[in-house]
């Protein structure tokens, strides 16, 4: 007579249940994960622009009215996984200049996405700005543009991401 293997109702529950603890240990990690992957996207395609100003600063000891796209003091809707629209302007006298990113959901909660002006989001603007120095040199500044609801909060952003009230640096 032969001897049936199998597992029991009680074993199949404790795998089960093992199984759905692991999952339910890894989900938050995996959410964390994608959306840092997210902003790491934003931030290559924002340091395109960044890149494009600084080359025209450093060709025309200013920054221009318009570059790569973008007018100085205007949003533009922009085709990407990660950005609805770009925003940029300069200085008074065009010796600084700062860029908006303003996102799309990229997993934060409380995130609103903004309308084509710009206004009304919450959680979805990240701010590069180029300011000169007191020697000379331009000087990259990433992080929050006002420290408001708008933008995206620093516990989100890279640790090289991370200052705040960047607009009190454009005059």
């Amino acid at each position: 007579m032969l001897k049936q293997a199998g597992f029991t109702l009680t074993e199949l529950m404790i795998v089960i249940f093992i199984v759905a603890m692991l999952a339910a240990a890894s989900v938050p990690a995996y959410n964390s994960y994608v959306s840092k992957s997210k902003f790491a996207q934003v931030f290559k395609e924002l340091a395109v622009y960044q890149n494009k100003l600084m080359d025209a600063q450093q060709l025309n000891d200013f920054f221009p009215s318009s570059v790569a796209d973008l007018t100085a003091g205007s949003y533009t809707a922009v085709t990407s996984e990660v950005l609805k629209l770009v925003f940029y302007d300069t200085s008074t006298n065009s010796d600084a200049a700062y860029l908006y990113g303003m996102t799309l959901d990229l997993g934060l909660s409380g995130y609103v996405e903004p309308a084509n002006d710009g206004t009304g989001c919450t959680r979805c603007r990240i701010t590069f700005a180029l300011v000169p120095t007191s020697t000379g040199y331009m000087r990259s500044y990433c992080g929050q543009w006002d420290g408001t609801s708008a933008d995206v909060p620093l516990s989100a952003l890279p640790s090289s991401c991370q200052d705040t009230n960047i607009s009190a640096l454009i005059s």
